[in-house]
């Protein structure tokens, strides 16, 4: 897992902001291809990188995600070769470069430090540098006085090559004799710094170029030193890394270099001869005089010790300032954050109110029609009861019909029976009375309707 400056870790999340608006901590990761192709990588090295950073299979990218594919853009963009292993490693490394995004001011970054070199430590772009895409761009040659880093470009070469054609070998020592303005046959290592600049390089790559072209660790450099760091700063330029040590072809050209500053100083501690003359004299200085120096040369050395660690703690204090204002902005951000993640949770509980309103509402019209439903069960129920009594009435009214109906013929034969019997009875009764009556010897209580 990478431990991420707190710059690093504000810049990140100030790109992540533009994919994920509402801080939910994840956006879609189709939206976000376009975006880390402005690296400029090939794409099969963006897709190991992917591969590499990117565990789940949602289709969704997760922030500590991004973070690490941008430092391992930031790893490829500064010479290094992509493998898993970078992501063991832990490496400062300047923020990764994007097409069309301005970076934050980086803070200085601590770097390897070499004897009697410190002034090349700690490279910053300079402020006011013209955009990156200005340099080592192939110009004419058309003022030597105005001759700078930018005119001096490698031609098109083999990227396994790093031989120094002779044509770019003399525009690169124009421009060494436009910085050695005092003929000294070297260029110090704050004049080369600032110059090296320019070239808008990592600063990772910048310090190991200086370990490559400073041979013995002097904290200067020769004429072909420099010509052979401005080359390798020109290729790249054009994305051919530097190599892990120099090859023959430009250790020849430094090697030549100090054979000719040997020559150069020993001609220069021979005594003086002229031809039939005897060497003038020296003037000898008094002891007195040594011992002045020697305490001078002591209070300048004491004063320069002062100033430059005035320099560095005032270079720390600044380090300290920015610190702060970095976690500040970190704080801003993570306030702005808890912000949006307030007014979502808000807009979510809103919803999840209205829904359980609504869920409520629903529950309680549904009670009401299953009450209802209930009623028209037992309604119908008894209507069904009902219908079936009256069924079964209708049923022994039709059995009590057809009984009546086979009854009626019997009825009929039986009451004819009747009155014939009566009619009978009738005559006979008729007879017997008007045999009483006119015998007048019949007792009346006898008769039938006394």
């Amino acid at each position: 897992m990478f431990q991420y400056t707190p710059q690093e870790d504000a810049y990140y999340r100030q790109l992540w902001a533009t994919f994920d608006p509402q801080g939910l901590g994840f956006a879609e990761a189709k939206g976000t291809v376009q975006f880390f192709k402005k690296s400029r990588l090939a794409v099969d090295t963006l897709k190991g990188i992917w591969i590499a950073s990117v565990k789940n299979s949602e289709g969704k990218l997760y922030y500590p995600e991004f973070a690490t594919v941008m430092r391992l853009i930031a790893y490829c963009q500064n010479g290094f070769e992509f493998n898993e292993q970078l992501l063991n490693q832990n490496r400062p490394v300047p923020l990764p470069v994007l097409e069309g995004i301005q970076q934050p001011q980086q803070l200085p970054q601590q770097t390897i430090s070499y004897p009697q070199q410190e002034q090349f430590n700690n490279f910053q772009s300079p402020q006011n540098s013209l955009p990156q895409s200005n340099y080592f761009q192939t110009q004419p040659v058309l003022n030597t006085a105005q001759i700078s880093l930018q005119s001096y470009v490698e031609p098109k070469l083999d990227v396994q090559k790093y031989d120094l054609p002779d044509d770019q070998y003399n525009r690169y020592e124009l421009c060494f004799n436009q910085q050695d303005k005092t003929n000294q046959g070297f260029i110090k290592g704050d004049q080369a710094q600032l110059f090296f600049q320019k070239s808008q390089l990592p600063t990772q790559i910048l310090n190991q170029l200086w370990s490559l072209v400073d041979i013995g660790q002097k904290g200067y450099l020769y004429k072909n030193e420099f010509i052979v760091a401005v080359h390798l700063i020109a290729l790249c330029r054009k994305d051919i890394p530097l190599p892990q040590s120099l090859p023959e072809s430009l250790l020849q050209l430094i090697r030549r270099d100090q054979q000719q500053n040997q020559v150069r100083s020993t001609s220069q501690t021979m005594p003086q001869i002229s031809s039939g003359l005897p060497p003038q004299p020296q003037r000898v200085g008094s002891q007195n005089e040594i011992q002045g120096l020697n305490h001078q040369a002591n209070y300048l050395q004491n004063k320069l010790q002062n100033q430059t660690q005035q320099i560095q703690l005032a270079n720390n204090l600044d380090q300290q300032k920015q610190i702060i204002e970095d976690k500040k902005k970190d704080i801003e951000f993570l306030n702005q954050t808890i912000q949006k993640l307030q007014s979502f949770y808000d807009y979510l509980k809103k919803e999840q109110d209205e829904l359980q309103a609504q869920i409520t509402s629903l529950n309680d019209q549904q009670t009401q029609k299953q009450h209802s439903i209930n009623i028209l069960q037992d309604s119908i129920q008894n209507q069904l009861q009902v219908n079936q009594n009256l069924q079964k009435q209708l049923i022994d009214l039709k059995q009590s019909n057809q009984l009546q109906e086979n009854q009626a013929p019997t009825l009929t034969t039986q009451f004819q029976t009747i009155n014939i019997e009566d009619d009978y009875d009738y005559s006979n009764y008729k007879a017997k009375k008007d045999k009483v009556v006119s015998g007048g010897n019949q007792n009346t209580e006898n008769l039938p309707w006394h």
